[in-house]
């Protein structure tokens, strides 16, 4: 289990969205429950700049990384109608943290978000859920990849490693 303190865009998540559903006790379960456990207000403080407002949670990144890999795993037998078996690579945009990641990391974040595409992606209510596959051809990322997002909020790329 980490702690995950998020980036200054990501306090208006919290103000809107996260404290509210807090409130009204409807974080009993799913990845909103796993996402924003123990969620707690933080400032962040950098010299002589007025404090930052914003956010930290525990994450309990055995079960994200199980929950897409799983999600992965449904989606790709509805959309090629068969099985997949092999490894994946699991890359949980959300959790990004810009500051703390190296060139090679950042590089692959904005080749992987530029596949974010509500309006040609799959999905029936794609204001909470929608998902594209693609093949990629340039490095770092060759591959099958899905990109999935749920509630605006969850971006998540995963890689079908095939053998």
């Amino acid at each position: 289990m980490t702690r995950k303190t998020f980036g200054t865009g990501q306090e208006k998540i919290y103000e809107l969205v996260i404290s509210e559903l807090y409130k009204k006790g409807y974080l009993t379960g799913g990845l909103l429950r796993i996402m924003y456990k123990n969620a707690r207000e933080e400032l962040v403080l950098h010299d002589n700049a007025p404090p930052i407002k914003t956010f930290s949670t525990e994450i309990d990144n055995i079960r994200i990384y199980e929950f897409f890999r799983k999600l992965a795993s449904a989606l790709y037998l509805h959309n090629f109608g068969e099985r997949y078996v092999g490894r994946m690579s699991i890359a949980p945009i959300f959790l990004l943290n810009n500051q703390l990641c190296n060139e090679t990391d950042i590089q692959i974040y904005k080749l992987l978000t530029k596949r974010y595409d509500k309006e040609v992606s799959l999905g029936y209510n794609k204001e909470i859920f929608y998902y594209s596959f693609s093949k990629q051809i340039e490095d770092p990322i060759q591959g099958l990849w899905l990109h999935v997002c749920l509630y605006e909020i969850f971006y998540c790329s995963m890689k079908f490693n095939h053998s």
